[in-house]
């Protein structure tokens, strides 16, 4: 079997799920927005060789600071943010996970997307989570569960942004379903990878 091809050379495969998480104001959704935006783009990402295509953003904190974001993105890179908005979607509110029936017209809006995302961040879980208890594996099994709806859906790779505890006593505190259902996680000394 051939493993799959890398949207995001050594960083991010097509179609993999991947965890972006730790304290608040550590710059998790910057990260996000920055790499969304270089694989929307199509240029290298801190040399890394991306495969362009469009990006989708569940805004789930609203859209107001994340435009801010993308406006300062887009001043320090003006010639690859006009390569990279034609390729970006945001829906600037969250969708509840746990409800089945919404749940369900987030996967048929994405089946309907032309041409098919590449990458799809969800930010924040918490807040997709409406409903849900962040620490319940039930919940969680049941979250992890949905991201592997969308990436079959769309073939695209799911980014999860989440942020632990202010102090290190909460760094990585989820249930089993939530720490085995990840190919990749983020904190901020680099990309780690279970298996």
């Amino acid at each position: 079997m051939q493993a799959p091809k890398w949207l995001v050379k050594k960083l991010l495969r097509v179609g993999e799920f991947m965890v972006i998480y730790g304290p608040p104001g550590c710059g998790k959704t910057f990260f996000v927005i920055d790499l969304l935006l270089w694989i929307a783009s199509g240029f290298s990402w801190f040399g890394k060789k991306v495969v362009a295509g469009p990006v989708i953003y569940l805004a789930g904190e609203g859209a107001i600071g994340l435009a801010s974001r993308c406006q300062a993105w887009a001043l320090e890179h003006p010639v690859e943010f006009e390569a990279a908005k034609r390729n970006v979607r945001i829906l600037p509110h969250a969708v509840e996970f746990m409800r089945e029936t919404e749940f369900v017209g987030l996967i048929d809006a994405l089946k309907l997307e032309e041409p098919k995302p590449v990458a799809i961040a969800i930010d924040t879980l918490a807040r997709h989570l409406i409903g849900g208890d962040e620490n319940s594996a039930e919940d969680m099994g049941i979250f992890v569960e949905r991201c592997d709806r969308i990436r079959q859906a769309t073939g695209a790779a799911v980014i999860v942004v989440h942020h632990t505890g202010r102090t290190t006593e909460r760094t990585w505190q989820l249930g089993v379903a939530w720490c085995c259902g990840r190919d990749a996680r983020r904190n901020q000394g680099g990309p780690r990878r279970h298996g």
